[in-house]
């Protein structure tokens, strides 16, 4: 797997072309197969995220050909590509009551964040986007950082 990050050089969101060179780069989907779809959706304006855009076409994943590359692979694929730990989001797990006490709704959505873990110490976020993860990149579901409110630095948090 090569270690390129795969955020256009303006440094803000994560592109379709992004995700198709890293995964053909990284042997999971072929030169053809990624450039007819970037053909297709060349002209078209979607809010879809780049990973669901391509989970969509239900490619088969070469590492386990009786499975698909789904929307799960893809982000984890992600965020080990991106040096990121990958976090999945068990809404069942996420105390509601507490997270909203560290930002708005308006706020979480504006950024495209999601405080998912919060206790006397720490907050945990979810990041969609580069700029929010301080540098580091993510989709939805493949980063959080945690921040400390005593000593106000940053460091990734792995979820089990």
């Amino acid at each position: 797997m090569t270690t390129e990050t795969l955020i256009a050089p303006d440094n803000r969101l994560l592109t379709l072309q992004g995700v198709l060179d890293g995964l053909v780069a990284d042997r999971l989907v072929s030169k053809e197969a990624a450039d007819q779809l970037a053909r297709h959706r060349r002209h078209a304006r979607s809010d879809m995220h780049p990973l669901v855009v391509v989970a969509d076409q239900k490619w088969k994943d070469p590492r386990n050909p009786r499975k698909l590359l789904h929307i799960e692979a893809l982000t984890q694929w992600l965020a080990e590509r991106e040096g990121l730990p990958y976090l999945h989001i068990d809404p069942f797990k996420i105390d509601f009551a507490a997270v909203t006490k560290v930002m708005s709704n308006t706020y979480a959505q504006r950024y495209k964040i999601l405080p998912v873990g919060i206790n006397s110490k720490e907050a945990t976020i979810a990041v969609c986007n580069r700029t929010a993860a301080n540098g580091k990149s993510s989709c939805g579901r493949c980063c959080a950082w945690t921040s400390s409110a005593s000593s106000r630095t940053r460091s990734t948090y792995r979820a089990t």
